[in-house]
């Protein structure tokens, strides 16, 4: 792209100095044009994108008027880009160095806390019990009292069809955490988080360990060691390092079937101008979203294919422990409750709350086919456990923000307050409860059918901060408190 631009500029300008200061603008705003985007209405002025494109259009024109009338300042304009540049790729050769530092260290020290993870969990084998266990987060989705209050959506309908299959719902459950990470970590590991702090410094702004607790978790392990296969369904590209072979028997995950080599045409799409160029010209799916999978088109390829392949595990021999996280009805909103294809221009025209409703109840008439899967195709009731990791988005709430005095009470209830159904059968489920929290969730699975002694933890909540994922503020008095 860049030679085509050089070439043409060329020969209009005939002059190689104008030529490249036009050109090395235009690939900045057109490359760099969805960063720019959001620092600008996060940080200057919340605008439309039709706004922004028509202040860079003047901007870029009046800069081109400057460059082609002037010849006193051409070559001095060329030499501060040039420096300008050498420092930008300074700047980033630096920053990769110091990352690869980081996580070496980061890998040293995981080393220690996976010890310590091992050494403060002993797994006693009682028994070999051989039904299918299926944890489902479904990343966003709130609490049905949540929807109700500030959605105006009545979600009793799939609540009560949940209830008609023997689900026990934890009607005032909310999350351990406001974030995905944390909270899936600590869920997958039976254990709260808080160790971590003194362990990877309060200022770390590397996830590195929590993706590793993630990716080699206490509860899979335990399973295992029980003779289950592991299934992972993801909604992300995971990088190989977090992956253990040996934990994971089976990974699924919709980029490992779509070509690798699109991958960096796929980051040039979603991250440059040229989505929002296709939307204006209503082309947005033609031929070159085609080769480069389209953001937005394909979070609706990866949502299908994860429903299908869960709906096949009931076929597998052996018994299995599925782990699935889908990132839905969290944005960006991409289908309809019947599961058609939102366009960008839809979702611009439609409000957010409506966009999440749509994508809510795209859930529900999905999950209830494959619950019917799951009951009907299995040889022994299976073990199915239905969550989010956090609670849907709150008006004006910023997850950057470290101060707890930023938040109402109401924002923090809101964030916090999760969907959470198990369906534990041929056991006495006296044992739950309402404000059963995720942190518990294998304990008591663990003590119902393979005769544990987990002690179960206070059910407490700690707000972090987005920035530093080592730091945590407990806020469980603020969330429980009326």
């Amino acid at each position: 792209l860049t030679i085509v631009l050089l070439v043409i500029s060329m020969i209009i300008f005939r002059q190689i100095s104008k030529s490249s200061l036009l050109v090395s603008l235009f690939l900045f705003i057109f490359l760099s044009y969805d960063n720019s985007f959001d620092a600008f209405i996060q940080n200057i002025w919340s605008i439309s994108q039709n706004t922004f494109i028509s202040i860079c259009v003047i901007c870029y024109i009046l800069y081109a008027i400057l460059v082609v009338k002037s010849k006193k300042y051409v070559s001095g304009l060329n030499l501060l880009y040039n420096i300008f540049i050498i420092s930008l790729c300074t700047v980033s050769f630096l920053n990769i160095f110091k990352v690869i530092y980081l996580n070496y260290n980061v890998e040293k020290s995981n080393k220690n806390f996976e010890q310590i993870q091992t050494s403060n969990t002993t797994f006693v084998k009682k028994n070999n019990a051989k039904r299918d266990i299926y944890y489902l987060i479904f990343d966003q989705y709130a609490r049905q009292d949540v929807l109700k209050k500030h959605y105006g959506f009545d979600n009793s309908h799939f609540i009560k069809y949940l209830e008609s299959k023997g689900f026990y719902i934890a009607e005032n459950s909310y999350s351990n955490y406001p974030h995905t990470r944390h909270s899936v970590a600590a869920t997958l590991n039976m254990q709260y988080l808080n160790y971590l702090t003194e362990q990877q410094g309060k200022n770390n702004k590397y996830p590195t360990a929590l993706h590793r607790l993630i990716s080699i978790n206490k509860v899979t392990k335990y399973l295992k060691s029980k003779g289950y296969k592991y299934i992972h369904i993801g909604h992300y590209s995971v990088h190989p390092k977090l992956i253990d072979i040996n934990i994971n028997d089976e990974f699924n995950n919709y980029y490992r079937k779509i070509n690798n080599e699109r991958s960096i045409l796929q980051i040039l799409y979603d991250q440059t101008m040229l989505p929002v160029i296709m939307a204006r010209i209503n082309k947005k799916y033609t031929l070159i979203s085609k080769i480069v999978y389209d953001a937005r088109l394909n979070k609706r390829r990866k949502i299908f294919y994860m429903f299908d392949k869960i709906s096949e595990i009931p076929g597998i021999k052996e018994p299995t422990f599925t782990f699935l996280h889908l990132l839905i009805p969290h944005g960006p909103y991409v289908v309809d409750k019947d599961g058609n294809l939102v366009t960008f221009k839809q979702q611009e025209q439609n409000t957010i709350d409506n966009n999440y409703l749509g994508q809510l109840q795209f859930v529900n008439n999905k999950l209830m086919e494959v619950i019917e899967i799951l009951l009907n195709g299995s040889d022994s009731k299976p073990i199915i456990i239905i969550q989010s990791d956090e609670g849907s988005w709150p008006k004006g709430y910023d997850y950057y923000k470290s101060d707890i005095s930023d938040y109402s009470k109401e924002q923090l209830r809101h964030k916090f307050a999760i969907i959470n159904a198990f369906y534990l059968p041929d056991v006495d489920t006296k044992v739950l409860y309402s404000s059963i929290t995720p942190v518990n969730t294998f304990p008591l699975v663990f003590n119902l059918y393979f005769s544990e002694d987990f002690e179960l933890l206070p059910d407490k909540h700690f707000h972090s901060n987005y920035f530093y994922y080592y730091r945590f503020l407990d806020v469980t008095d603020i969330i429980k408190n009326n």
